[in-house]
């Protein structure tokens, strides 16, 4: 395979951001003995997302090849993995449809990838950006915008949480191809249209650890990351917060994968999550939706709330998610 990125661009409904985006990405810096692709997904959109991608690829210039693909199934997992299938490149950037890549962003990803052959997912510094002001809240809670510093220093990250957030990532395509043959499936469903449930990035990142490869991050990959007026409103955080409780339920089974767990081990992290409740107050949890604005409280309540129905719905499933993940054929860590 020649050396180069492929760009992945999944599109839902951005015929008003994808002008820009790809803008800055015509502006990126690539060695002359790499390539670059984008490739656009669209997911189903119902306004001109394609009109427009195709008239942008109409008046592309040569500096990069540009693809349009189609997918029909809902979800961002999907169109992502549309993107990777598709892709000629071992190297694929995750791009946004809201992401404004810096002009050295490939440059860096070839840079760093080259360096570490063992790295199958790399990430960087996302850094906000709104035509509205932000918040008073907003920078204590900017991790939950996929904004901000994901860890302290960079370097390798697979021992630490060992995540990195899809806006922006990079991965190797002959890592996720590796696993895929294995057996992989996903066992969270992505974000639809506009429902605030994600984590195929995390649960991809935590699959590829199992499966024995690194995950690195430098700061010196950095993209703009616009995030609309709309979403700069404190219910948003909420619904957003107790999406992130809800995908937690299906990450657990990659976490928790390093020894056998008990038929009934969903009662036991219900118990759990109620005892952090009590802990953070049971009037504050009673009457949780009346704390002010800005209370972290709050966001801490619906993440364990999240977590603790979306548990009971399941329950049948916890822990044969665990085990399937534990006796996976692509997990080294493997016993069968």
């Amino acid at each position: 395979m020649n050396k180069g990125v492929s760009i992945i661009v999944c599109c839902y409904n951005s015929a008003k951001l994808l002008p820009e985006t790809l803008k800055k990405i015509k502006e990126l810096s690539v060695p002359e003995d790499a390539g670059i692709e984008v490739i656009i997904v669209d997911n189903n959109s119902f306004d001109n997302t394609c009109s427009i991608a195709r008239n942008i690829k109409e008046v592309n210039g040569s500096k990069f090849d540009f693809r349009i693909l189609k997918q029909t199934i809902q979800g961002l997992s999907h169109s992502r993995m549309m993107g990777i299938e598709n892709a000629g490149f071992d190297y694929i950037l995750l791009c946004d449809d809201d992401n404004h890549l810096h002009k050295d962003y490939v440059e860096n990803t070839l840079r760093i990838m080259d360096k570490y052959p063992e790295t199958a997912v790399l990430g960087g510094e996302s850094i906000p950006v709104s035509s509205a002001d932000f918040p008073f809240w907003f920078d204590k809670f900017s991790n939950s915008y996929a904004c901000g510093k994901q860890y302290d220093e960079d370097g390798d990250v697979t021992d630490s949480r060992g995540e990195i957030w899809g806006a922006g990532m990079v991965i190797r395509r002959s890592a996720v191809k590796e696993i895929i043959s294995k057996g992989f499936v996903s066992i969270l469903n992505d974000r639809t249209g506009d429902k605030l449930f994600s984590g195929g990035d995390i649960e991809l990142c935590y699959a590829l650890r199992l499966a024995g490869w690194n995950i690195r991050y430098d700061t010196s990959l950095k993209l703009d990351h616009f995030i609309k007026p709309e979403k700069l409103n404190w219910n948003y955080l909420i619904k957003l917060s107790r999406g992130f409780g809800i995908q937690k339920v299906y990450l657990d089974a990659y976490t928790r994968s390093d020894k056998p767990v008990p038929d009934n081990a969903w009662k036991d992290e219900a118990r759990q999550i109620i005892g952090k409740l009590r802990r953070t107050g049971l009037h504050k949890a009673a009457g949780y939706k009346f704390l002010k604005e800005g209370n972290p409280d709050l966001i801490k309540i619906e993440k364990l709330l999240g977590k603790l129905f979306e548990l009971y719905k399941i329950k049948n499933k916890y822990t044969l998610n665990i085990e399937n993940i534990r006796t996976a054929g692509w997990n080294k860590n493997s016993d069968l």
